[in-house]
């Protein structure tokens, strides 16, 4: 497949970008038929030659995707509900009825809706009975308990004070400044050999404490003398200088209700909870000292070290020779389990930089870390400082010094996307959060529907038996009647929600509109208009939100219902004994699984509450579960469950074709709605399980046509940081003061890593092979264990080699014998291995990773390699791989289980086949389907059997291989 057919995983986003930067109103994208390039090579290009002057971004207002001619999802003759890109994005007619009342009842007037009728009575078991109280209550308080018109007033004023940022005002030392605003014009070079050994000193005992490096400073003085190793104080002063990354810090409130910044810098205490900001004891009448302080890294000088590389200046053009894009993205995180610590992080991510780079620990800009113990109130006054540095670098440009062509240049600085779980999102965009009467993430025109005297909304589609509830009396809605947001809509809304003239007003309003406050991001100047900016989250959506629902709904274990027992739903199937044995059936499914996938599901019967990882629940639910329920789960359910598998799938890809992505649209307008009819049943008892992961899960096709796919743009690497930083704490006396100044700490080695390549000890040169490794190019290797000589072949194997020499004959040796090879290395970075060596080990040892996706004669096969070898004379070697090619799949079952489910059946040596080496497209996992529950792993030198069933299990995130043939 040519990589011209691919929606690469930033084509979407960074095209539609290069079109925003333009300021072109008229130009709504480019075909693909224009040039036969592939689209990332062609991206390039159309960015370099259009790109735009410094003075054509201050006033851009609309985004214009990229339209493909070819594409099918622009299409909606046919009855799919796939939006055009174009029509994701552009202005539409007024239609909201806020536009003609300001506190309108519902986006869906009842007897106007655009769905299916249905009877007003027959009412389900559990229906509200005639004469209950059915007056509409207010949005639930909980989600959003303190935002109020004050709270409008101050990000007003933050956003005031953003829009006229200036460097000078960002809290930077003079030296820091000047080094900003004339950066050295070359590359970093340290000719003191003492200063290079104290910086070299410094890092390697970088997860230790001051003593270490004091103590070895003192040994290598006792051993010698003339060797001068700088302090702890001075090393870290010189790399501060050297990097120019220094930390702003500025007071906050001791319950971390708010940081002293902006229009309340000059408060002397919070004004919500009254706590003095200074310490009476420390202070003196010169010199006040904060209670606590909130340390903030600003990005600019980390971009500057970023130039002042060679080889990383070259890196940063991927987008743009001129133009610096970042991604926001923040997250929470408990420091201990067993008592109140919160904290959160948030990081800068350069998009300048290849999806194969920009996620790597050592380019990621860690922008502030948020001290706890409390959760922050207002939580724009912390990201306050780090918006305002960002913001005077789009005004007054960032000069920086670029190594790779000797030259100097003024870059300006464009934040494409704000990502955050789903609470911290409402947070920073301004909305009212998942329980509101308009709760969607991304801000459709979706009205919720909430139960009797409730006040939480869910996004139910199906209308309510019974009698009619005030604000629900909407009629069904289409999901080809939901609009996508609108830049337009938003801002006219949100300018009702600011002009309340009371607290009812702005109550009603909120209601009504969805928005509680404006988005601290409507102070930078170059964004995408909001709210386009800030796409759904992968991560929290099917990794959590997702498996905690249908694993509710399976176990009976969901909470809400008051007048039936979730224990006694069809659905509820793991229950009893049958839980039991399902856990042990994926515990004893890990070996099979090669170690690629980092967390493979444990025993999901006893782990389930105790840290189950999102990782292992994407692979249970996702990969394990259409396989392992499909004999336990009721088909309509099993076959709803396979569906939004399969979409999934689909959308966790790093590269998706147009026809994967219409048919994840497809089935996810079947399995939406199918999902409601099955387990809501348009009862009011059951309301609450029509949670917003399934509404979000429907947007994400319509995201990736908006802004390209959202595996690179996931809550991943903020948890990762999080995790990397916290595990880093080495003061538990004072964890949040110790956790910045690790995150100050990582920042700056960062810095010096990449301005010193010679310092980071984990860099490896472009295309480096362990020893004794062969490049067999296009990105494959062999990989030893290499067998000590030649041995003769046995007569089943010398049949598959013959057979492969009658096509190959210059490749036959004089003796028909071969030299193994253990391991080879694909392209994505997968080592797949062999049973030669495999077979040493019982199974209980082994994360088999021997079994290989392949093309051969045109049809993808699966096969178990046996061992790999080179043919041929020296300087025309080729590799090849002697297989146990699996037989076919039973393709009714995967029909029917929306290719969720692909069984193939262990022939062993009755199936040998030699194949080229680099026909092997990916590792996979085969899980047994008839799984031996007594079988003593310990003892199983076998690992596969023949005649057994196998379910083919692929790691998320790859991209899925055409079963061609």
């Amino acid at each position: 497949m040519s990589s011209s057919e691919r929606i690469w995983c930033d084509c979407a986003a960074v095209q539609s970008l290069a079109t925003f930067l333009q300021g072109s109103s008229n130009h709504t994208g480019t075909s693909r038929r224009e040039d036969a390039a592939p689209p990332r090579a062609r991206k390039r290009r159309c960015q370099r030659d259009v790109e735009p002057g410094l003075e054509e971004h201050e006033n851009l207002n609309q985004i214009h995707p990229v339209e493909r001619e070819d594409s099918p999802l622009h299409s909606r003759d046919s009855g799919d509900s796939l939006h055009r890109p174009e029509d994701a994005c552009a202005p539409r007619e007024p239609q909201d009825p806020l536009r003609q009342a300001p506190v309108p009842a519902s986006e869906y007037p009842a007897g106007e809706a655009s769905g299916t009728e249905h009877p007003a009575s027959g009412d389900p078991p559990g229906a509200p009975q005639t004469g209950e109280d059915h007056t509409q209550p207010a949005e639930s308080e909980d989600a959003f308990p303190d935002v109020t018109r004050e709270d409008i007033r101050n990000t007003l004023k933050y956003i005031d004070l953003l829009r006229s940022a200036t460097l000078g005002a960002s809290g930077l030392s003079d030296d820091v400044l000047e080094q900003l605003q004339n950066p050295l014009q070359e590359e970093l070079k340290i000719t003191d050999p003492d200063v290079v050994l104290s910086i070299e000193l410094y890092m390697a005992s970088a997860n230790g404490s001051r003593e270490t490096y004091d103590t070895i400073r003192d040994a290598i003085a006792r051993r010698q003398a003339g060797i001068e190793v700088l302090s702890y104080y001075k090393v870290k002063r010189t790399i501060e200088k050297l990097t120019g990354i220094c930390p702003v810090v500025n007071d906050m409130c001791i319950n971390s209700c708010m940081e002293f910044t902006g229009a309340q810098e000059s408060l002397d205490a919070c004004p919500k909870c009254l706590q003095s900001r200074y310490c009476p004891i420390r202070s003196k009448e010169t010199r006040k000292v904060g209670r606590q302080q909130f340390t903030t890294i600003v990005p600019g000088p980390q971009i500057q070290a970023l130039y002042r590389s060679p080889d990383t200046a070259k890196d940063m053009t991927y987008l743009f020779d001129r133009y610096v894009v970042l991604l926001f993205s923040i997250d929470g995180a408990q420091l201990y389990r067993n008592k109140q610590s919160d904290c959160w992080i948030y990081i800068w991510v350069v998009a300048n930089l290849g999806p194969d780079k920009r996620y790597k620990k050592r380019f990621i800009l860690v922008g502030g870390v948020i001290p706890g113990p409390k959760h922050p109130d207002n939580l724009d006054s912390f990201l306050y400082p780090g918006f305002f540095h960002v913001s005077a670098l789009m005004r007054e440009g960032l000069k920086v010094w670029n190594a790779a062509l000797n030259s100097e240049a003024l870059s300006r600085i464009f934040v494409a996307l704000g990502m955050a779980d789903g609470p911290a999102m409402a947070t920073v965009q301004g909305t009212v959060g998942h329980h509101g009467a308009r709760g969607c993430r991304i801000y459709c025109r979706l009205v919720g529907r909430h139960k009797p005297g409730c006040p939480h909304y869910y996004p139910a589609l199906l209308k309510l038996l019974g009698p009619p509830i005030p604000g629900c009396e909407h009629d069904d809605i289409l999901l080809t009647s939901i609009r996508l947001p609108s830049a337009d809509e938003y801002q006219e809304n949100l300018k009702l929600v600011v002009a309340a003239d009371s607290d009812t007003q702005f109550k009603q309003l909120r209601r009504a509109t969805g928005i509680c406050k404006p988005s601290i991001f409507s102070g930078l100047s170059r964004i995408f208009p909001l709210p386009l900016g800030f796409p759904i989250d992968l991560m929290h959506l099917t990794g959590l939100n997702l498996p905690d629902l249908f694993m509710g709904l399976f176990r009976g274990v969901i909470k809400g219902s008051t007048r039936s027992d979730p224990k006694t739903w069809p659905c509820a199937v793991l229950q009893g004994q049958v839980w039991v044995d399902h856990g042990r059936r994926v515990e004893r499914a890990m070996n099979f699984l090669p170690g690629f996938h980092d967390r493979p599901p444990r025993n999901i019967a006893e782990k389930i509450s105790s840290g189950y990882k999102a990782a292992e629940f994407q692979t249970y639910l996702y990969k394990y579960a259409p396989c392992m329920l499909r004999t336990i789960l009721g088909r309509p359910y099993w076959q709803n469950l396979c569906r939004i598998s399969r979409a999934i799938v689909i959308l966790h890809q790093e590269e998706i074709l147009p026809g994967e992505l219409l048919e994840s649209k497809e089935l996810l307008d079947k399995a939406v709605v199918e999902f409601e009819e099955l387990y809501y049943a348009r009862d009011p008892d059951r309301l609450h399980i029509v949670r917003p992961a399934i509404h979000n899960l429907w947007h994400t096709p319509d995201e990736i046509v908006r802004k390209g796919t959202l595996i690179g743009c996931t809550q991943y690497l903020i948890e990762r940081v999080i995790g990397e930083l916290g595990a880093d704490i080495k003061q538990p006396s004072n964890p949040y003061a110790n956790l910045s100044q690790r995150a100050l700490r990582r920042c700056q080695m960062n810095g010096l890593k990449i301005m010193l390549p010679y310092t980071d000890r984990n860099l490896k040169p472009p295309g480096w092979l362990p020893r004794g490794a062969i490049d067999l190019g296009d990105g494959y290797a062999l990989l030893r264990a290499l067998d000590g000589c030649a041995r003769p072949l046995p007569p089943s194997e010398l049949a598959a080699f013959n057979d492969f020499w009658l096509l190959h004959p210059e490749l036959r040796p004089r003796a028909p014998k071969v030299r193994k090879w253990a391991r080879l290395r694909t392209p994505r970075e997968q080592v797949a291995r062999s049973a030669w060596k495999e077979t040493e080990k019982p199974l209980s040892r082994l994360r088999m990773a021997r079994c290989v996706k392949f093309l051969h004669d045109g049809r993808t096969d699966v096969g178990e390699v046996k061992y790999y070898c080179l043919l041929g004379s020296e300087g025309q070697q080729r590799a090849v791989t002697l297989v146990s090619v699996f037989g076919p799949p039973d393709m009714q079952l995967y029909e029917d289980s929306f290719k969720t489910v692909e069984l193939r059946t262990y022939q062993g040596a009755q199936n040998l086949l030699v194949i080229d080496a680099k026909s092997i497209k990916s590792v996979v996992g085969m899980v047994p389907d008839d799984m031996d529950m007594a079988a003593d792993y310990t003892v199983d030198y076998e690992h596969l059997h023949v005649g057994l069933h196998y379910a083919v299990v692929e790691k998320m995130g790859f991209t899925l291989d055409v079963m061609a043939g």
